[in-house]
């Protein structure tokens, strides 16, 4: 479906048009109807997947062009997330001329607030609105939307107290929360606490289907030099690098540069004059290599990232779908590898490979090489095992159900496994000892 489909405003429809925005994605096809209407509701997608527009669109088709109040708010956890939405919007913005719209960004000063004429718009994070509402620098009594964006992040922690003291002061009738990762819990403690009853999940799949995992042996090699001769190898077109810790993304930076490896650094640490040319600089194409923190994660959005590489796996899984969720945008194929030895959280490591599949890699001088122990085999069944399980529970089941009759049965199943296995062990034991007899004589 497109949007030329729906009752846009006119100048809107050419907007978008004239961006190269046609077709809806999936997230915009399930929420444009019910947001176009002015309703409430909550909806989960993979990073990726076109949310921003989706909220976007709708949000400037229903705007009231005779007021210059402030009609709607977009909150985002972080700020670089709000100089991206407010990109997107400022694009349309010129182009349509029937709207403004501004972010009040993180190292924004409160005189400069003062200087600012309230737009129709306004993207920015819980705390920077607090700031405005308690200094009385803005007015929210015609605003009628309010876009929670990233809203597992924005109820993250303590993060969840300061978002309840911001909603107390918002009555915007329309609600629309949006979310890549948010378990369903979560989402059924959002639905009781917004009262919204209308959830939209157009997508179970973690990341997008464009994107290929891998893991890749390191074989105790230094990350860094592993990372260096993965490069070499690979030669990628535009790879981000990921690392949990700020400190070891400028350790991996410094030693990257002066091993002759050019490359620019993202993280928390930088002002925002420095990030926003750094990004500029990226954008122009002046590297091919970027080296991040996990904050990074959420919020880029560079179009032509080939491939992301994680130098360790999160503390939080969800970040690592973040990670990956850098390549394999709009349409693109992308491939997400993450380093590891015997070193790594083996428990986080599982908790992925239950999620994802991902195919094993060894990392040898001489390139790039399938492991072929960990290629998935059809296992062998072992009907010898199974006949004295189902022998074992025979015994156990009735007809009558009795009360803890399922735990019994797992019981007699385990019993029966370990009584197999020790048959086995006392089986090669003897094997081994007449070996042994037969020698000495």
């Amino acid at each position: 479906m497109n949007f030329a489909s729906y009752n846009l405003e006119r100048n809107l429809l050419s907007a978008l048009q004239d961006l190269g925005y046609v077709t809806l994605t999936p997230i915009q096809e399930a929420t444009l109807p019910k947001a176009l209407k002015g309703e409430s509701f909550i909806a989960k997608a993979e990073t990726g997947s076109g949310k921003t527009h989706a909220y976007l669109v709708p949000l400037i088709n229903n705007l009231n062009h005779n007021s210059a109040s402030l009609q709607a708010i977009i909150l985002e956890p972080t700020g670089e997330l709000c100089r991206q939405v407010y990109n997107f919007a400022k694009e349309l913005s010129n182009l349509t001329k029937d709207f403004n719209v501004e972010y009040y960004y993180q190292s924004s000063t409160l005189k400069e607030a003062r200087s600012y004429s309230l737009p129709t718009i306004m993207v920015m994070t819980p705390g920077k609105l607090l700031e405005l509402i308690k200094n009385h620098l803005i007015s929210l009594s015609e605003v009628s939307s309010l876009v929670l964006d990233e809203s597992d992040m924005l109820f993250e922690g303590e993060a969840k107290n300061l978002m309840e003291e911001v909603l107390s002061y918002i009555k915007a009738k329309q609600k629309m929360i949006f979310t890549a990762t948010m378990k369903e819990h979560e989402i059924n403690a959002l639905k009781k606490y917004f009262g919204i009853n209308k959830y939209y999940e157009v997508s179970k799949n973690y990341t997008s289907k464009n994107v290929l995992h891998h893991f890749v042996d390191i074989k105790h090699r230094d990350k860094v030099k592993a990372l260096e001769l993965f490069l070499k190898i690979k030669k990628p077109y535009f790879a981000l690098v990921f690392l949990s810790k700020v400190k070891e993304a400028k350790q991996t930076y410094q030693q990257l540069n002066d091993d002759g490896f050019p490359c620019a650094l993202l993280s928390s640490e930088l002002s925002d004059r420095e990030r926003k040319n750094l990004l500029k600089r990226i954008n122009d194409g002046e590297f091919s290599l970027v080296i991040c923190s996990d904050l990074a994660s959420r919020g880029l959005d560079f179009p032509s990232v080939s491939d992301v590489i994680s130098l360790d796996i999160p503390r939080s899984i969800d970040y690592y779908y973040h990670r990956a969720g850098r390549t394999g945008r709009y349409k693109n194929r992308g491939d997400s590898y993450i380093f590891y030895d015997d070193e790594l959280n083996k428990d986080a490591k599982k908790t992925l490979e239950s999620k994802l599949t991902f195919d094993y890699l060894i990392l040898r001088d001489e390139g790039l090489k399938e492991d072929k122990k960990r290629v998935n085999q059809p296992k062998k069944r072992n009907l010898e095992l199974e006949k004295e399980i189902k022998k074992a529970v025979s015994k156990v089941r009735s007809n009558k159900v009795k009360p803890n009759y399922k735990k019994k049965m797992r019981r007699a199943a385990e019993k029966a496994v370990k009584q197999h296995k020790r048959a086995i062990i006392i089986k090669n034991l003897k094997s081994k000892r007449k070996a042994l007899a037969s020698v000495d004589k």
